[in-house]
C-alpha cells in the first residue's frame, strides 16, 4: 500500500458510516466532561486494532466497558511516550513568561527557545515512535506490547525511517488542511452566544472526523509495517531453503 493510498483511505474512512461518526461526534462532545473521555479514544484504539488486523470497517459501538478501559490504556500509553515534550514546552512557556517579568533577561529568553525546540524536536520523534507502538499495542491487545521499544522500532526501520517521516509529514499537512475548514465558521461568532455555540459545535465534528481520520492511519501505517515485517522474514526463508535438495544431507 503506497502513500496515495493510504492517506485517501484515511481520508475517506470516518465518511463509510455517517451513523457511526455521529455516534462517536457525540461521545466525544460527552468526553468533554473528561470522565467520559475514554469512551471516545478507545473507540480509536478500536479502530487501530481492527485497521491493522485488516478490517476495512468501521467497528461497532459495543463491549462499553472494554472500550472505556482500553481508552484509559490509549491515553496513558500517549502520556507515557509525550510526556518529555510536555514537560519541556511547559517549561520553556514559563522561562519565556519569568523572562519578561521584571525587564526582558534575554540569556533566560534565549535558554526558553532552546528549550522549546528541543521540546518539539523530541515531541516529533517520540510522536512517530508513539503511532508504531499504538499499533502494536491495539494489534497484540496487550497494553505491554505499546512500550515492547525494540519491536516498534524494528517495524519503523524496516518502512525506513525516512519513508515513514514522509508518510507521517503528509499525513500531518493533510489533517492541518481538513482542519482549516473550521475556519469558514469564523463570521458566525460575531452573530453573538448562538453562533460561538454553533463554531464550537462544528470544530469539534470536525475534529471527531479527524480522530477517525488519524486512528486509520495510524492502522494502516502498522498494517505496512507488518507487511514489510512478512515479506523480510520470507525473504530469508527462501534464502535458506535448500536448492534441488543438493544440502539436505547437510547437518
Amino acid at each position: 500500500m503506497n502513500l496515495d493510498k493510504i492517506i485517501s483511505d484515511s481520508v475517506k474512512y470516518p465518511l463509510q458510516d455517517i451513523k457511526k461518526l455521529l455516534i462517536l461526534f457525540l461521545l466525544t462532545l460527552a468526553g468533554l466532561t473528561l470522565i467520559l473521555l475514554p469512551l471516545s479514544t478507545g473507540y480509536r484504539l478500536r479502530i487501530i486494532e481492527e485497521t491493522a488486523h485488516g478490517s476495512d470497517e468501521l467497528p461497532a459501538f459495543n463491549e462499553w466497558l472494554k472500550m472505556f478501559i482500553d481508552g484509559l490504556k490509549y491515553l496513558v500509553l500517549g502520556l507515557a511516550y509525550l510526556i518529555i515534550p510536555i514537560i519541556l514546552f511547559i517549561i520553556s512557556v514559563l522561562g519565556g513568561l519569568t523572562s519578561f517579568n521584571n525587564g526582558i533577561n534575554v540569556n533566560a529568553f534565549i535558554l526558553s527557545i532552546i528549550i522549546g525546540i528541543v521540546g518539539l524536536v523530541l515531541y516529533i520523534i517520540f510522536y512517530l515512535i508513539f503511532i508504531m507502538a499504538s499499533g502494536n499495542m491495539a494489534y497484540e491487545r496487550r497494553f505491554n506490547a505499546g512500550f515492547n521499544f525494540n519491536k516498534v522500532m524494528g517495524f519503523i526501520r524496516r518502512i525506513g525511517w525516512f519513508n515513514y517521516f514522509i508518510y507521517a509529514l503528509v499525513w500531518f499537512v493533510v489533517g492541518i488542511l481538513i482542519s482549516m475548514v473550521s475556519q469558514i465558521t469564523i463570521p458566525l461568532q460575531f452573530l453573538g452566544f448562538g453562533g460561538i455555540i454553533i463554531t464550537l459545535i462544528i470544530s469539534i465534528f470536525i475534529g471527531t472526523y479527524l480522530s477517525m481520520y488519524d486512528s486509520r492511519f495510524f492502522g494502516l501505517m502498522y498494517r505496512l509495517a507488518l507487511k514489510e515485517d512478512h515479506e523480510d522474514n520470507l525473504y530469508e526463508d527462501i534464502e535458506k531453503t535448500p536448492e534441488n535438495g543438493a544440502e539436505n544431507n547437510l547437518e
